[in-house]
């Protein structure tokens, strides 16, 4: 069965593999999630980038299966990850929306084609070099417990506090685990509690 959504361990995946792709001077023009219009479809993680214009697809994959290596555990395997060209019709698509919403934050479309590729939906990292010089962001940490009403199980989301700082990143992995003991005396208590837990990042202001 098709996985109609993205998770956020994906997308945070995705965006360290990013990272460290321009980290390592791999220019990335473009970064973005896209689910096709299939009947079998799956998301899609796409990189554009000039270097396969340049050199080819074999000097451009080969520098991001090193990168993707690198990784700690990604929650995506390389057969999920497309490279394209700067200037292929699906990078130009996808650079016109970002010039409609600029920003830090990520942008979400429903159009249905990019180039001439029938999608559903896309999802679309702002610009990484972008990302690296705006301050860290704070990200709502939400629990989200079950109960039992009238013989229904339901999940029922609540706010448990806020960290700042870049999600899978060292420094907010401590902010987060300092909250959390703050709040529920450990961490093993904290996963009782709330069985999911939802990261939602804000603009600061």
């Amino acid at each position: 069965m098709a996985q109609r959504y993205l998770v956020e361990n994906q997308i945070d995946d995705g965006f360290k593999l990013v990272k460290r792709l321009v980290a390592e001077g791999f220019p990335v023009a473009a970064a973005f999630w896209v689910f096709p219009k299939e009947e079998e479809g799956y998301w899609m993680l796409y990189l554009a980038s000039k270097v396969y214009d340049e050199s080819g697809s074999d000097a451009a994959y080969g520098k991001v299966v090193d990168a993707w290596l690198q990784l700690d555990e990604p929650w995506f395997s390389m057969s999920e990850i497309t490279v394209i060209g700067e200037k292929d019709p699906i990078t130009q698509d996808v650079l016109d929306i970002l010039k409609k919403h600029p920003g830090p934050m990520a942008t979400r479309s429903r159009r249905p084609t990019l180039g001439k590729m029938e999608i559903e939906q896309v999802y679309i990292y702002p610009p990484v070099e972008d990302a690296a010089r705006r301050p860290p962001p704070k990200v709502r940490i939400i629990g989200v417990k079950r109960t039992v009403r009238d013989s229904t199980t339901e999940e029922v989301p609540e706010e448990v506090g806020y960290v700042e700082g870049f999600v899978g990143e060292a420094q907010f992995n401590t902010k987060f685990a300092e909250l959390i003991r703050s709040k529920f005396g450990s961490l093993e208590q904290f996963a009782l509690t709330y069985p999911r837990i939802i990261l939602e990042e804000t603009e600061r202001h």
